[in-house]
């Protein structure tokens, strides 16, 4: 960022992407920051996608609203997989219930686009356990589910 500035290169930015839920490991002073800092390098008003991608484990809904009030219109939920098992291998323990509690009316009234990314090819995986996975997914009804396969 610094080193676009000092050179005088003005960007014209349409779509910003904080992945790889870092993003929940930023306090809010620093995630601000980070913003501003942003703002100063293009003119952040013109973004017409600004996703945060989320660890659901390391948030609360009143997080979320923050990353809206800080400009956000999408979120993408790191759910990897539903299935204990496939979670304890990927030390990542996360039940659906911990989505249902963060995806409230309000969350999605507030984010016009929520996406789950699921990991297929995970240890433990089999074709049972990530039919479950596909059907808590259904129930929880995001707007786009995003899947990467792992060799």
């Amino acid at each position: 960022i610094d080193l676009y500035k000092k050179n005088n290169i003005e960007l014209n930015v349409q779509e910003v992407y904080f992945g790889g839920g870092s993003p929940t490991y930023y306090q809010e002073p620093e995630f601000k920051a980070l913003i501003a800092k942003l703002n100063k390098l293009f003119n952040f008003s013109k973004v017409k996608t600004f996703t945060v991608e989320i660890d659901p484990r390391r948030v609360e809904v009143d997080r979320l609203k923050f990353y809206h009030d800080c400009g956000a219109n999408r979120l993408s939920f790191g759910i990897q997989d539903f299935n204990p098992d496939v979670q304890i291998r990927i030390n990542r323990k996360q039940p659906p219930e911990l989505l249902h509690k963060l995806m409230t009316p309000e969350i999605r009234k507030l984010f016009p686009v929520i996406n789950f990314d699921l990991l297929i090819g995970m240890p433990s995986q089999t074709p049972e356990t990530i039919s479950q996975t596909i059907k808590h997914v259904v129930d929880l009804g995001p707007d786009q589910i995003q899947t990467m396969y792992m060799h």
